[in-house]
C-alpha cells in the first residue's frame, strides 16, 4: 500500500498531532486540578480557607488516605496542588472579577501558594507569569522572595523581569534592600563576612552610577 503523504508531510503531520496531544494534556490537566481542588476544599475544608490553612496533621492524615487509595493513584503533592490551583485562582477572579484567570499550569498555580495571603502580589506575580512565560523553577524564586523584599522597602516590579524594563534602575534598588537586609541582619553574619559583602554591594552600586 503507498504512503498517501510525503515524508515533509508526514513530519508535518506528527508535528502537529503532538502539539496537539500536549494542549489537550495541558488543558485537561488543569481542569481536572481545579475540579478535584474545589472537591476537596469544599468537602473536606467546608470551603474554608482558614480552616485549610490550620488544617494540621488531621488534614494531611485525610489527604494521605485520598492520595493512598489504590482506586486513586495520585500522589499526596498533586492533591495539595489542585488544592491550591482551585483557591488560587479563585481568588484571582474574586480581585480581578472582569479578567480572565491567567492560563498558567496547575502546578505554577501550585507555587503561588506562598502568596495566598497577599491578592495583590498574587495577581501581579500570576500577570506576569503568564506574559512572560516565566519557567516553573525561577517563579517559585520569585514567589518566595516577594514578602520578605516588598517589607524591606523594595518593590515588586523590580522582581518581575520583562524585556521592557530598565535594568540599571533596577539593579540598583536590588542592590540597595540587599544592603539593607545585610545591615539590619547583621547577627546572622559574621563580622568579616558582614563587612566583605556591604563592600561588593557598594563597589556594585559605585559601578552602576548610584
Amino acid at each position: 500500500m503507498n504512503v498517501p503523504w510525503t515524508q515533509a508531510q508526514e513530519a508535518r503531520i506528527v508535528e502537529q498531532a503532538v502539539r496537539f496531544i500536549r494542549e489537550c494534556e495541558r488543558r485537561h490537566s488543569r481542569e481536572f486540578a481545579l475540579e478535584v481542588g474545589e472537591h476537596l476544599f469544599n468537602g473536606l475544608f467546608k470551603g474554608s480557607v482558614e480552616l485549610y490553612r490550620a488544617k494540621g496533621a488531621w488534614g494531611r492524615d485525610s489527604l494521605l488516605r485520598i492520595s493512598g487509595d489504590g482506586r486513586v493513584e495520585i500522589s499526596l503533592d498533586r492533591l495539595y496542588m489542585c488544592i491550591h490551583c482551585y483557591i488560587l485562582s479563585r481568588e484571582y477572579g474574586g480581585r480581578v472579577p472582569d479578567s480572565q484567570v491567567p492560563d498558567l499550569s496547575p502546578w505554577k498555580w501550585d507555587r503561588l501558594w506562598v502568596l495566598e495571603a497577599d491578592p495583590g502580589a498574587l495577581v501581579a506575580v500570576a500577570d506576569w507569569a503568564e506574559r512572560e512565560k516565566i519557567s516553573l523553577s525561577f517563579l517559585l524564586v520569585v514567589a518566595r522572595v516577594v514578602e520578605p523584599y516588598v517589607k524591606a522597602g523594595g518593590r515588586i516590579d523590580d522582581l518581575l523581569v520583562s524585556e521592557g524594563g530598565t535594568p540599571y534602575g533596577r539593579m540598583v534598588r536590588l542592590l540597595e534592600v540587599v544592603e539593607r537586609w545585610v545591615t539590619d541582619d547583621a547577627v546572622k553574619y559574621p563580622a568579616e563576612l558582614r563587612a566583605r559583602m556591604i563592600r561588593q554591594i557598594d563597589l556594585m552600586l559605585a559601578a552602576t552610577g548610584a
